[in-house]
């Protein structure tokens, strides 16, 4: 359980690496000097042998420590182990391979930055044959593989892992763990290929050497490591659209131009006049990817060139845009006769005034001239023979709008006058509408109704049917009473009729040519109180057992208190439903499925029930099977929103029975798409990193519907769904693309008090191939704008640079920072104002003055003196700090540190050695900040050696002794040794010592009988005298053995 609880520790890494900043990246103004601490301890494992390990240690601290790795205490040599430690103090030792021998070892960090005393963390390292694994043990099943992807595409890598319990991954770049959380580009899959990395929109820094670390209570193992390769596109400007050299422009008219070019990245376009060599678009600005030459009135020929630039280079191609004279008006253009359904024309040949240009034909324009939606124009071309044509298929009686044009190679020459024509009359060709009736007593009958819809000329009065015989052929009218009504009344009373019978009532309209068709037959009983007659029946099948009916009240129906459904399916098998309120819709149920009914309704008050309206047939369905209408689009009415509606059966109320469902469409992509010529099975799985969409319920209106609330630039899946949950086929249209949303995620960093960098993630929704980001910046008092505009600070070109450092701003300032991205529709929304006060300019350096020693002998005491700093910005000083090492830095050393207040401009040095050169820095502190170093120099009096030679060792070959030895420590020299002074005296009591001085080196030879004993000594001395002497060490020339030590004590 232990092992568990350090591998979720080390899972959270991590999160860790993001949680503490490291110095110099968080809190620009921190000025206190922080001990070592660690904040990644290494977690002790168990591996199989041959196979590698990676122990993970992060250090901080005030200045960063370094961080030491040991084995069992002792500093590591073997080539099998190796380090590697960023600036942050986050540090690998990596062990490859590890054998048995390994097993059992502490592996040890220790982070020391020279401020307090260091820290250790331990862990222990565990090797066991791989056959003695324990069941369940973490398992590699698929390594990653080498593999290349293209900047800005998705890179999937593979990494299948197993075990019990299933494996936490961990992923290593360059042998150091990447920081999952905190980077949105990267996920780990845990379904179907558990442990696989994927990174979204790969940036040239991802390039690396991959490799996942898969770990359960058992034990942890590495897979393979294999190389990512992120692949840049560039791509030179070039022109998708081909030019002709020659364009002929009429003179007078308007002609537009596009010049389009790609690359990557994608090049700006704009166009040059030649005759003035002048850009019609400033080329800093120019559209990227298109540019529209657009000329208005055009009057003179002229050459024009389009230049697409980017930064892989810049081309262009030229064209001549030539303005000639237009075919002239036409002549003699009249109406020869006019019909009620067609116009014949009239026109004179036109000659062109350019032999090159000859006439090819003409174009004759026709429209409505009063009609409702505005008459747009219709065309007729006719061939260059003809002078007279005929246009057909207009609507009698509308008066009539045309224009004529010849055609030549330069397009529609000049117009000709507007001519005006009427067509005739014709009989109507619709009944008069909406007629309704009712009884005002038991005598007499009111009907209304409307104009026919068309009346192919001018309604001069209408005639009024009515009997009260069933069994009278309608067709032939015999038998029929009528009265005859004026154009403008629009309605007739019916008097002098027989109480409480059923009358039959229709409608006919007359204009100059005679009658049109009856009306539809409306029924009304002579019963005074009782309603008239409901209209506009329909029916429309629910399901295979329900069929839904609505219908409008009838005339004046202020006193209807409900209504009464007949239907059948035969003659003979006739039902009634009756209803008690006043409503206008029911849903009759328990039909039979695919069977055809009649309806017929009437009202009903206190008085009576009215007559039946006219019947409607409808069809249940047949049984589970529902109609559903098909959904055309409309129009796109902008990027975020459409049109649709409903065609083809039960189209009729639907909005009573359907309702529309939309969502993004599910994701399909391709194997190629996805895995970039891998083998699908590699990625198996991979599906984890997509989402489903959820349906999206809108009313279907009665006529078009309005899909709302989208998102541009999106394939979306389309459907109607019944009141009974049954759903119909799915259409799937897309949005057009629009500008960008708002970058995300933005943040302010002060770099220092003129300086920021800025950082953001791409906008939720592109809407189009991004072209890059603006910078915007405010200067802000009193958190309102000083200027009254936003500042365009920077324009960023690459759409995958997601920061940008934006400086000379003033210290002391608060600004307010945006960035919107833009595509080739324009610039995109902009990010909520972030806000940020610069801080201040720290002091200028201390000026130092001297280093004096306070003391000549050990211990050594010095002091150094200076000025305040010339430049504080109007802060007072706070504090001053003196940094101090020696300068060769022998022993390792760090730097000591004293800090004074700021009133006291001096400091005294301690821990000094003798006849050692020291490096001093002094800095000043204010709230602001710490200012750069001031440096001096200080070199210690010499002395004594305090300590004797080291490591005293002989040599002897060939009737010669020679005699070894290192200097004394470091902190025990005292200065530079002038020279060594080593004794050798004989054993025999009779022969001489040898006392001499060695100046040149650190070894001394001498001739000797290898018949006698020896002992030797020797000592260092500076130029202030000898220190002591190295212990006694016996020599022995005749013993074939070398490097024999023998001490007196």
């Amino acid at each position: 359980m232990k092992k568990h609880k350090n591998f979720l520790f080390l899972i959270t890494l991590v999160v860790i690496l993001a949680t503490f900043p490291s110095r110099g990246e968080g809190n620009a103004s921190q000025t206190n000097n922080d001990g070592p601490a660690l904040l990644v301890k290494p977690d002790s494992s168990l591996v199989p042998a041959d196979s590698k390990i990676s122990f993970f240690c992060r250090a901080d601290g005030n200045p960063i420590p370094s961080v030491t790795w040991k084995k069992n205490g002792e500093p590591i040599s073997d080539s099998r182990f190796s380090t590697k430690t960023l600036t942050n103090g986050l540090s690998t030792l990596r062990i490859e391979p590890v054998i048995l021998e390994d097993s059992n070892s502490t592996i040890s960090c220790t982070a020391d930055n020279g401020v307090g005393s260091p820290i250790k963390a331990e862990a222990t390292l565990t090797v066991v044959q791989e056959e003695k694994l324990a069941l369940g043990f973490p398992a590699i099943d698929a390594h990653p593989v080498l593999k290349s992807v293209e900047q800005g595409r998705t890179a999937y890598i593979t990494c299948k892992v197993s075990g019990d319990p299933r494996p936490r991954v961990l992923w290593l770049r360059d042998l150091m763990p990447i920081d999952i959380r905190s980077n949105s580009r990267y996920s780990v899959s845990t379904l179907g290929n558990p442990g696989a990395l994927m990174i979204q929109q790969a940036r040239e820094e991802d390039q690396g050497k991959y490799e996942c670390v898969a770990r359960n209570e058992h034990g942890v193992v590495h897979s393979k490591a294999a190389h990512i390769y992120v692949k840049v596109r560039r791509v030179p400007p070039y022109f998708t659209t081909k030019f002709q050299k020659l364009y002929k422009v009429g003179i007078g008219s308007n002609f537009n131009l596009s010049c389009v070019a790609v690359g990557y990245p994608m090049p700006r376009v704009f166009w040059k006049r030649q005759s003035d060599d002048s850009y019609l678009t400033d080329p800093q600005t120019a559209p990227i990817g298109k540019n529209v030459l657009s000329l208005t009135n055009v009057e003179n020929s002229e050459n024009y060139t389009c230049i697409a630039v980017s930064k892989l280079g810049n081309i262009e191609v030229s064209t001549t845009i030539e303005a000639k004279e237009l075919l002239p008006a036409p002549s003699g253009f009249k109406i020869i006769q006019a019909g009620d359904c067609s116009v014949q024309l009239k026109w004179d040949p036109v000659s062109s005034l350019n032999p090159e240009d000859s006439v090819q034909g003409y174009v004759i324009k026709y429209r409505q001239k009063y009609a409702e939606r505005g008459g747009t124009f219709k065309e007729l071309r006719v061939s260059s023979s003809q002078t007279t044509a005929v246009i057909e298929g207009l609507e009698p009686y509308q008066q009539y709008e045309f224009i004529l044009h010849g055609v030549s190679t330069l397009g529609k020459g000049h117009p000709s006058l507007p001519i005006e024509a009427q067509t005739a009359e014709t009989l109507p060709s619709n009944p008069p509408a909406d007629v309704k009736a009712r009884p005002l007593n038991s005598h007499s009958i009111l009907v209304q109704w409307s104009p026919p819809e068309v009346p192919n000329g001018r309604i001069t009065g209408y005639k009024v049917f009515y009997t009260n015989k069933e069994s009278i052929d309608e067709s032939k009218k015999e038998g029929w009473m009528n009265k005859e009504v004026k154009a403008d009344e629009q309605m007739a009373t019916l008097s002098s009729l027989v109480p409480d019978k059923t009358y039959f009532i229709q409608v006919q309209a007359k204009n100059a040519k005679g009658y049109g068709p009856f009306s539809k037959t409306v029924t009304v009983i002579t019963k005074q109180g009782v309603p008239g007659q409901p209209s506009k029946l329909v029916a429309k099948p629910v399901d295979a057992r329900r069929i839904m009916l609505s219908w409008e009240k009838p005339l004046h129906s202020f006193n209807i208190v409900g209504y009464t459904i007949r239907f059948n399916v035969s003659s003979v098998e006739t039902k009634e439903l009756r209803l008690t309120s006043d409503i206008q819709k029911h849903t009759v149920d328990g039909l039979k499925p695919d069977t055809f009914y009649s309806f017929r309704v009437a009202a009903h008050s206190d008085r009576g029930q009215g007559a039946f309206g006219e019947e409607v047939l409808a069809k249940a369905l047949q049984a589970d099977a529902i109609i559903f209408p098909g959904i055309s689009i409309l129009n796109s009415n902008s990027s975020k929103s459409v049109t649709v509606e409903l065609s083809g059966e039960n189209v009729s109320n639907s909005s009573s029975f359907f309702f529309f469902e939309s969502r993004i469409a599910p994701e399909k992509k391709s194997e190629e798409e996805i895995y970039e010529d891998e083998n699908f099975e590699e990625f198996e799985g991979s599906g984890d990193f997509q989402k489903n969409e959820e349906w999206r319920k809108t009313e279907v209106q009665e006529t078009e519907t309005k899909i709302e609330d989208l998102i541009p630039n999106t394939v979306y899946e389309l459907r109607l769904k019944s009141i009974t949950n049954e759903t119909g086929d799915s259409i799937f249209f897309k949005t057009s693309e629009d500008v960008p949303s708002a970058p995300r995620d933005l943040e302010v960093v002060q770099v220092n008090a003129s300086t920021v960098k800025l950082s953001w993630e791409k906008p939720e929704n592109e809407n189009g191939e991004l072209v890059g980001y603006y910078v915007f910046k405010e200067k802000l008092k009193n958190g309102e704008p000083v200027e009254d505009h936003v500042q365009h600070e920077l324009i960023i070109a690459d759409p995958n640079k997601l920061f940008a450092i934006v400086s000379g701003l003033d210290p002391n300032t608060e600004y307010a920072f945006r960035v919107c991205a833009f595509n080739l529709h324009g610039d995109g929304e902009r990010t909520p104002p972030k806000k940020l006060m610069t801080g201040g300019v720290p002091p200028s350096p201390p000026k130092p003055l001297s280093v004096t020693m306070l003391t000549e002998d050990s211990p050594l005491k010095a002091k150094v003196d200076w000025m305040a700093p010339e430049v504080t910005h109007n802060q007072p000083i706070n504090s001053y700090i003196v940094y101090y090492r020696p300068v060769d830095k022998i022993n390792g050393e760090e730097f000591e540190k004293v800090e004074v207040p700021g009133t006291q401009t001096y400091a005294e040095l301690t821990k000094l050695f003798m006849g050692r050169e020291y490096e001093i820095k002094i800095s000043a502190g204010n709230d602001d900040g710490w200012s750069s170093n001031a440096t001096e120099r200080l070199i210690t009096p010499i002395g004594v050696p305090f300590g004797e030679p080291l490591n005293v060792r002989y040599d002897v070959s060939e009737g010669q002794l020679t005699m070894q030895w290192d200097p004394p420590s470091p902190d025990k020299r005292n200065g530079n040794i002038s020279y060594y002074r080593a004794i050798l005296t004989p054993l025999d009591g009779k022969s001489k010592r040898i006392d001499r001085n060695v100046t040149s080196s650190r070894s001394t030879t001498y001739k000797v009988s290898a018949k006698h004993g020896y002992t030797f000594k020797v000592a260092a001395a500076t130029m202030k005298g000898e220190g002591p002497f190295s212990p006694v060490l016996n020599v022995s020339p005749f013993d074939s053995g070398q490097f024999d030590f023998y001490n007196f004590t």
